[in-house]
């Protein structure tokens, strides 16, 4: 019978949640001690036990015990509450915490379910939440030289989990950050910030013609990448198609999901074989930190190992020519790369390339 036992009120699931709460619930008065520490990553898998959460109120105390020492701040967690439950009384606006600390860091990566330009300033206007308020004050950065913001990712089936705007999940939070993180990333409020992007993620919008695509939106560039992926091994882990940007190549590798999602964000932060996560900058400065590098091929080392090809390769042979690249735009434009196929070819209603008659 499945499911029996392990449901989100199974003995299992309240043991293994009582454990994961205990200790979280250590993790404040452990960190009040650590003087010298330079960096901190709160990280959980995305794929957590049924009925198992990161309370939002844990993540809070956490933040605030951090000791001024801390420049490296990374927060990953995509379930920070009981969904199954009518009381979510353990929750608490992250954005807060998260801007006190600010003013010490060096390095940022954050991926929450909800957030808000409350974040990063003061004043965001939550009765016109599509603009900038005239009283918006950004928290003033001088050590800030890199902040990544995921605000979606894939999921597996072509769909997209995306974060949602503090008190607004019907407001689209890329447009409410991109002009927000605008006024934020000033020259004035942030004069060593070197990279500013929003992380987002797009689904393939029509069969055979247009492709998933993470997204990179570059705050300091004002534009955006959607770049290109798609499985092509089957049932193979390591067997995700990604199409780099022209500045990385344009060429073709294949790796993990999670592979393809360090591409994109140029391994902003890396893994250590111990289980350590830090930014890449500090990392490559540590002889004795050996990373954990997932597996990416070239398409000519897949083709040493897989007879599995992908459509985008089989259409690019029969036309010699390149349908597939990595869509750009402005920084919150929804470009979706689309397969472009040459005169004289069409795509039939089994998505096989034919000739046109």
């Amino acid at each position: 019978m499945a499911g029996v036992g392990h449901g989100p009120g199974s003995p299992e699931t309240l043991d293994g949640m009582r454990l994961l709460r205990s200790g979280l619930e250590k993790l404040p008065s452990r960190l009040v001690n650590m003087i010298n520490l330079q960096c901190f990553s709160l990280f959980s898998p995305y794929t957590l036990p049924t009925g198992q959460w990161i309370p939002q109120l844990s993540i809070a105390s956490i933040l605030d015990s951090l000791p001024q020492t801390c420049v490296s701040l990374e927060v990953d967690v995509r379930s920070t509450y009981d969904r199954c439950s009518a009381e979510n009384n353990e929750q608490a606006h992250l954005c807060t915490p998260v801007r006190r600390l600010l003013p010490q860091l060096r390095f940022l990566r954050l991926s929450l379910p909800e957030i808000c330009p409350e974040a990063f300033g003061r004043g965001f206007d939550s009765a016109q939440p599509s603009i900038v308020a005239t009283d918006f004050k950004p928290t003033k950065v001088p050590c800030l030289e890199q902040c990544l913001v995921k605000v979606a990712d894939p999921v597996t089936g072509a769909m997209v989990r995306a974060a949602t705007l503090c008190g607004f999940p019907d407001v689209g939070v890329v447009a409410v950050l991109a002009r927000h993180l605008q006024a934020f990333a000033s020259p004035q409020n942030a004069p060593r910030l070197q990279k500013l992007w929003m992380v987002d993620a797009l689904p393939m919008r029509e069969l055979y013609h247009t492709f998933e695509s993470l997204v990179r939106r570059d705050v300091l560039a004002n534009r955006s990448q959607a770049i290109p992926f798609n499985r092509i091994g089957g049932m193979r882990n390591d067997g995700i198609f990604i199409r780099m940007p022209t500045e990385e190549s344009s060429q073709d590798l294949i790796s993990t999901f999670d592979g393809v999602k360090g591409l994109v964000e140029r391994f902003n932060w890396v893994n250590s074989l111990n289980g350590t996560r830090l930014p890449a900058t500090d990392a490559s400065q540590r002889a004795r930190f050996t990373l954990l590098r997932p597996l990416i091929r070239t398409r000519e080392e897949w083709a040493g190992v897989s007879r599995i090809s992908s459509l985008v390769w089989s259409y690019e042979k029969k036309t010699a020519s390149r349908v597939l690249d990595v869509a750009e735009g402005g920084l919150t434009d929804e470009c979706v790369p689309t397969v472009h196929i040459p005169n004289g070819w069409i795509i039939n209603v089994s998505g096989m390339l034919d000739r046109s008659e």
